[in-house]
């Protein structure tokens, strides 16, 4: 969990995630052997809380992230891209929150996020790469604090 949460790829039918949080502070118990001088810095450096490579009409629902380097990185592995919707998705105390690196052509809905980035000397809430081929839609989405910049977006406009 700490260095990488849940990475989902090879799915070519509905995959769902819901209700999901990762968060140092159940690292950081001392009941388990913790130590939050550890847990945090670890996966402020470290940690892609969710991957996804190839997944066809994924639902991500109800999903939380605290700290971590990476909140969300879509990824095009040699099995393809994510499609699919991202509902109710959180990532607090990110240099980047989201990264989208592939899409598929069907794109990509994110509704009611909330992206907070100021890790580093260069936070950034949403970072779309130019080799994305489908659209990605942010939909009453929320992005706090003084980012560097809050959508970068470096796709080719046709």
């Amino acid at each position: 969990m700490l260095r990488r949460g849940i990475m989902v790829d090879a799915t070519t039918d509905i995959g769902r995630i819901k209700n999901v949080q990762w968060h140092c502070h159940w690292c950081s118990s001392p009941k388990v052997g913790g130590d939050w001088e550890n847990a945090r810095p670890y996966m402020t450096e470290n940690c892609e809380a969710f991957i996804f490579g190839r997944t066809d009409w994924e639902y991500v629902t109800n999903t939380f992230v605290y700290p971590c380097k990476l909140g969300y990185r879509l990824i095009q592995t040699k099995n393809g891209a994510m499609n699919g919707q991202l509902c109710g998705i959180g990532a607090d105390e990110e240099q980047r929150c989201m990264v989208v690196e592939g899409i598929q052509p069907m794109g990509l809905l994110i509704a009611n996020g909330q992206f907070v980035a100021f890790k580093k000397s260069d936070p950034i809430a949403v970072v779309l790469n130019p080799i994305c081929t489908g659209s990605a839609r942010l939909v009453k989405c929320s992005i706090w604090r003084p980012s560097v910049q809050n959508v970068v977006s470096q796709i080719p406009l046709a």
